[in-house]
């Protein structure tokens, strides 16, 4: 029996209420897929994982936009991507999770204008 071709789709999942809208925001972009996220906790700090298609879009993305973005909101993100045995690339932005409100403003922002 042959496989079927797979396709990706956007499906409902659930996130921690804090940082359900930075998932939706960085999940409304065309190719973005989110993996795992967390609104953080004490002083533990949010964070979401997500794949974007290959490395250099990725990193264009990641640093070229999203950073910038999120430093000038005065978010103090750290921003990550990491490949893992020739995976898939995986983005990670993590901020306090003080931040996750002024982070979403900011990027929503930057992805309607």
């Amino acid at each position: 029996m042959a496989a079927h071709e797979q396709t990706w789709v956007k499906v409902n999942a659930q996130v921690d209420r804090g940082i359900a809208p930075l998932v939706s925001l960085l999940s409304s972009i065309p190719g973005v897929r989110t993996l795992q996220s967390c609104q953080g906790f004490d002083d533990s700090p949010a964070y979401v994982y997500f794949w974007y298609r290959d490395w250099k879009a990725t990193c264009d993305l990641v640093f070229g936009r999203i950073l910038p973005c999120l430093e000038s909101a005065e978010c103090s993100p750290t921003v990550s991507v990491e490949v893992f045995n020739g995976s898939e690339p995986t983005a990670k932005i993590s901020l306090a999770a003080e931040a996750l409100a002024k982070a979403t403003s900011a990027l929503s922002k930057l992805l309607h204008q």
